[in-house]
């Protein structure tokens, strides 16, 4: 039960109470003025509670629109009624002493302050942050949570998401966040400066923030700009059907004056298909830039597994250095979130699987050009007799592979240099993976590297130290301990 459904619930329960009350007093019974009273009072304090809980509601209009517009809402909805239930006893009881009277009429009231003062306390007072394991699979290193955008209590209420990390040749760390509000999402670039706060936090600096960076779901940096995969909504009706327009989009932010501010944007890459239904998450992921500095763009399909309806969708796009052509470098994915250049200068990336009854298992992948990873014909190992690749590594229970970095970085242990690691989102963990290369392809080993809670993406400085985001609102470093 998420925060909405909760006062769902509790609006119902209360505006039950309220009714049942209102019809007790008109009843002459017992103590019913009081208890109207009371309910009436919880009404207006639950719907005061709902109105900073999300901003904008109201509660009554609201628990009907809910109940039209969703099913779950409904259920919730009715449930609260439901246990409201044994208010009418109220209107229905029989002669009764006035000591019993007084008892029950206490019992109803207590009924009604508690419930407002534990929906209150969730609401303004959060119970207590979610305990998740953070740990280090390796004494050597340090796993340190650095960025805390609120409190690793519901970032969907909170409004700030860490989404994807970039970093530069310079080292500098750049992390995008999503934010929500009373009218739509926007998007903000920070830097992260590597000094403490008054905190104990890593100090962020805004570079870039705009109600138009909405759903960043990849991120680069290089040459002094930052370059953002993003997305919007947007349908238009063509001959008597509405259709989503093509809203993926790269934009290169960059620095005119100097002052350490993006101030200027530039689309460069348009016309992706970006956010579409029904699974609008699915659109223009992670991008990375090649040897050469052609940009590789990962774009997801909007269904599970149903023909596709763009011919870049469930690919792996290829823009020239100059951006001007664009070209499908491989095909066959279903949601392509994570992108990084790996070991011999392979092209790598993440793909999330089907959801349609089963768990096959997310997939590594290495990518060739020309090839098809086999969605939607085919998922897992199932290589459609030789027609399409197979991938690396499949994800198992839980797991769901989110970003992916690579390093070579001298200042780590051998064992760690040349491997891949995946962000892990669903097993909550970060994986390192050591490939090693065989006459017919990858010999591929996988172990748990570090425990964090839901991260989704990691990136690494050329000095080996790992930043990893979080879904719980967290940013955490990963660090190598020299002896």
């Amino acid at each position: 039960m998420d925060l909405t459904h909760l006062l769902e619930f509790t609006g119902a329960h209360v505006l039950f109470a309220a009714v049942a009350a209102m019809i007790a007093m008109a009843r002459r019974k017992h103590h019913a003025r009081i208890i109207a009273a009371l309910a009436f009072f919880s009404v207006a304090t639950v719907t005061f509670i709902a109105s900073v809980a999300v901003p904008g509601s109201n509660l009554v209009p609201a628990l009907l629109s809910d109940m039209v517009t969703s099913k779950r809402s409904f259920v919730y909805v009715a449930l609260g009624m439901t246990t409201a239930s044994p208010w009418l006893l109220m209107i229905f009881s029989s002669a009764e002493t006035a000591m019993v009277s007084r008892v029950r009429a206490g019992l109803f009231c207590c009924a009604l302050i508690g419930t407002t003062i534990c929906l209150a306390a969730l609401v303004f007072f959060p119970v207590s942050k979610t305990e998740y394991r953070v740990e280090s699979f390796d004494s050597r290193f340090s796993v340190q949570q650095i960025v805390d955008l609120g409190g690793a209590v519901r970032p969907e209420v909170r409004g700030a998401l860490p989404t994807r990390l970039a970093i530069n040749e310079a080292d500098q760390i750049f992390l995008s966040i999503q934010l929500s509000g009373q009218e739509a999402y926007s998007g903000r670039i920070v830097e992260l400066i590597e000094e403490q706060a008054a905190n104990g936090q890593v100090r962020l600096k805004t570079i870039a923030d705009s109600a138009c960076l909405f759903r960043t779901f990849g991120l680069a940096a290089r040459d002094g700009q930052i370059y953002v995969s993003r997305a919007g909504f947007l349908a238009r009706a063509n001959q008597g059907r509405l259709e989503y327009e093509n809203t993926g989009t790269v934009t290169r932010l960059s620095d005119l004056d100097c002052d350490g501010i993006m101030d200027y944007y530039e689309d460069i890459v348009v016309n992706l298909p970006g956010c579409q239904g029904p699974n609008t998450q699915h659109q223009n992921n992670a991008i990375t830039f090649g040897p050469e500095g052609e940009l590789y763009i990962a774009q997801g399909v909007p269904n599970d597994r149903g023909l596709l309806s763009h011919p870049w969708h469930g690919k792996i796009l290829r823009a020239s250095p100059d951006f001007s052509e664009i070209s499908i470098f491989a095909s066959g994915f279903r949601n392509p979130f994570g992108l990084i250049h790996g070991p011999h200068g392979g092209l790598f990336c993440t793909d999330n699987d089907v959801t349609a009854g089963f768990n096959p298992g997310d997939e590594l992948n290495l990518i060739e050009s020309g090839a098809h990873y086999g969605h939607p014909y085919v998922f897992g190992k199932d290589d459609g007799g030789g027609a399409f690749a197979t991938p690396l590594l499949l994800s198992v229970g839980t797991s769901s592979f989110a970003g992916i970095a690579y390093t070579e970085s001298p200042e780590l242990p051998e064992e760690y240099q040349g491997c891949l690691y995946i962000a892990d989102f669903g097993a909550s963990q970060i994986l390192r993976i050591t490939l090693n290369l065989k006459d017919d392809g990858y010999a591929v080993e996988a172990e748990t590297f570090v425990a964090v809670p839901q991260p989704i993406d990691i990136a690494v400085t050329q000095s080996g130290d790992f930043y990893v985001t979080s879904y719980e609102g967290l940013v955490f470093r990963i660090r190598y301990m020299k002896k």
